[in-house]
């Protein structure tokens, strides 16, 4: 592959991670992580797919409906198959109900390290910075 090739995939799996929340589709996400992954959230550190996909999980099916919108996705390629990420994300997380006004968010910011595995491109640790929040989580 490419560079470019590279960056278009990594960018790609970045926006999977976000797609495969929002649709709740949490039996995806290892097609995101490596089995080892490492997840840091402000607070709590879980080790392996099998921790972060429970957390999901627990989480995510609280909300009416989520949305995670990640941008300004920048990779410095590492070498060796590895690379490191940044990111934004803002994520509206829907109260329980359907009213829309009633809403969790949160801006935040990603930092991942992602290794080119025999199947793609996978994220091996991701750690989530929040920089701000508006409203009350349910």
């Amino acid at each position: 592959m490419s560079a470019l090739e590279d960056r278009i995939a990594i960018e790609d799996l970045v926006s999977r991670l976000g797609l495969c929340l929002d649709g709740r589709r949490y039996d995806a996400l290892g097609s995101v992580f490596t089995a080892d992954a490492v997840g840091v959230f402000p607070g709590i550190t879980f080790q392996g797919l099998a921790e972060i996909e429970a957390h999901a999980r627990r989480n995510l099916p609280q909300y009416e409906r989520i949305q995670h919108v990640i941008s300004n996705v920048l990779v410095e390629p590492g070498g060796d198959d590895r690379a490191r990420v940044s990111a934004n994300l803002v994520a509206t997380h829907v109260h329980p109900g359907g009213d829309p006004r009633k809403h969790f968010q949160t801006g935040c910011t990603y930092r991942f390290e992602v290794v080119r595995a025999a199947d793609g491109w996978r994220i091996a640790r991701v750690e989530l910075d929040v920089v701000w929040v508006v409203g009350e989580p349910v």
